[in-house]
């Protein structure tokens, strides 16, 4: 009698297998962008809006304005007094600044709200809202737009929590414990970040310049060539996100290894520029501590 030995179904491999195929169609599902990301977005970018304008819409929204409040009394903004109403928040830190934090919350509650791989959801959200904050100080030493590089680095690993959506999804589908994947879940995250990020920033019609920096994948560089017309804002989303898992945790990139980052020689970063920026570490974590 012939035996024939029987392979071993890998729950990863089919796991992989069902993200390939929903990202290759596009049928992955992705959230909706929240009303109240959109409007704020719609009216930030409207010339003939003023800042009560925005007042007005944040103070629509409860813990949107709880959360505004919290961050303007931050060491982030440094600033001296107390900031008790929502219309002094506005007057004193401008639209664009008020606008990214509206942005920071409507997107926590859409793309990181998952209640399975919490842990994971929240550290990414940590890195996420920490590279916002570090490619504003980047654009900022480099005179670039500071306003869209906030954008571009809060959204640059975005398809992390909507892979780890998905997987918690496909391990629901399929009867597959968690444990049997948590240990490889952010290998796996990892590999469809840049590809399901970039399916949902398409839908939710985010500048091109957002898109590029979305679909950018550092670690298939081959694959996934800069965009030549946003090269500088991609590689300064990217170093942000080194200055936010350095400053989120120090013990995955301790100073060294950042200071010797690439995309400091290729944006032609001078040492004291990146002395102004590291300055910022304190602040701008504790900025995220509060807004998260």
């Amino acid at each position: 009698m012939t035996s024939f030995a029987t392979k071993q179904f890998d729950p990863l491999d089919g796991l992989r297998d069902d993200l390939q195929g929903r990202i290759h169609e596009a049928t992955l599902e992705l959230p909706v962008i929240p009303a109240m990301a959109h409007e704020v977005l719609k009216l930030s970018a409207d010339p003939s809006q003023g800042v009560m304008d925005l007042a007005k819409l944040i103070q629509r929204d409860a813990t949107l304005c709880a959360h505004l409040l919290r961050a303007a009394n931050s060491p982030l903004y440094g600033i001296s007094r107390e900031i008790v109403s929502v219309r002094q928040a506005v007057s004193v830190l401008g639209t664009d600044t008020i606008s990214q934090i509206a942005m920071s919350v409507a997107l926590q509650s859409a793309v990181f709200g998952t209640p399975i791989f919490h842990d994971e959801l929240r550290q990414c959200w940590k890195y996420s809202l920490a590279a916002g904050f570090f490619a504003k100080e980047i654009a900022r030493a480099l005179r670039a737009n500071v306003e869209s590089s906030f954008l571009c680095g809060i959204m640059a690993n975005i398809g992390e929590p909507v892979v780890l959506t998905e997987i918690a999804r496909y391990c629901q589908r399929e009867g597959l414990p968690h444990d049997v994947i948590a240990p490889s879940v952010m290998e796996i995250v990892a590999e469809f970040n840049h590809k399901a990020g970039h399916l949902l920033a398409i839908q939710w019609r985010l500048p091109a310049v957002v898109q590029a920096t979305v679909a950018f994948d550092p670690s298939n560089v081959d694959l996934s060539v800069p965009s030549q017309e946003h090269v500088d804002t991609i590689l300064a989303s990217q170093l942000a996100v080194a200055f936010a898992v350095h400053t989120m945790t120090p013990d995955l990139l301790d100073e060294e290894t950042l200071r010797q980052h690439p995309q400091v020689a290729d944006l032609s970063i001078y040492p004291e520029v990146l002395e102004v920026i590291l300055a910022r570490r304190d602040a701008i974590g504790a900025g995220v501590n509060v807004l998260s």
